[in-house]
């Protein structure tokens, strides 16, 4: 009962044949979240994954051989997830529960993803989606647990920003490293510094100046 094709062989999506005393029956993969196969967070090996797979293997395969393949009725878990129907398991911390349209069956589907640069989720579960950075703060790599502080000389003013900006010659960051300030006069910085440096003894700036001026003689 519940078969479909051609020949009526074939079970439909989400089920697999099984054959009983009572002749060739469909058998549903297992469910658990939301009621639906394998949780959606993992591939049902039916007699539809089974076959595509087959030709996938061998593209000369026959239709008739083709049409003998059967699947079990398993789960194929996406990573992180296990359970007879992928019911168990959370997105570990940097990354996060999406839903999209699985190309490989071309239907709703659950599974994790990496946070973009410039976001991160601190603890692992599946409820909490990645969080921007903040200003002062960034995320080079995909899938950071945390943000970074801007290194010394650097700065950033903006959320979800991948890398820090050296502050220009002039200017120096300040402690919370969202932004950079002028030096003031008498004081120097050549771009990327983390400070302003005071002229030496003989020389003199104006404010923002990248470094210090001879004084005239006499002066």
């Amino acid at each position: 009962t519940g078969h479909m094709g051609t020949d009526c062989s074939r079970c439909p999506s989400n089920y697999a044949s099984s054959s009983s005393s009572s002749g060739q029956t469909c058998m549903q993969c297992p469910t658990h979240v939301d009621a639906e196969p394998c949780s959606r967070r993992g591939y049902c090996f039916d007699d539809l994954w089974a076959q595509r797979a087959a030709r996938l293997a061998d593209p000369g395969i026959s239709n008739s051989s083709l049409a003998q393949i059967r699947g079990n009725a398993s789960c194929a878990c996406k990573p992180h997830f296990n359970g007879t129907a992928c019911q168990d398991g959370v997105c570990p911390a940097g990354m996060q529960l999406v839903a999209r349209v699985c190309e490989e069956i071309s239907e709703l589907c659950y599974e994790c993803q990496a946070c973009s640069a410039g976001l991160f989720k601190l603890a692992e579960g599946n409820n909490a989606s990645c969080s921007q950075c903040p200003v002062g703060k960034f995320a080079a790599a995909v899938g950071s647990r945390a943000c970074d502080p801007c290194p010394p000389g650097t700065f950033q003013a903006d959320m979800s920003q991948a890398f820090c900006a050296d502050c220009q010659a002039g200017t120096y960051p300040t402690t919370e490293s969202n932004q950079c300030l002028p030096c003031i006069a008498g004081f120097y910085a050549p771009a990327g510094s983390a400070s302003c440096a005071e002229c030496p003894s003989g020389r003199f700036s104006e404010a923002s100046a990248a470094e210090c001026t001879r004084c005239s003689a006499g002066k």
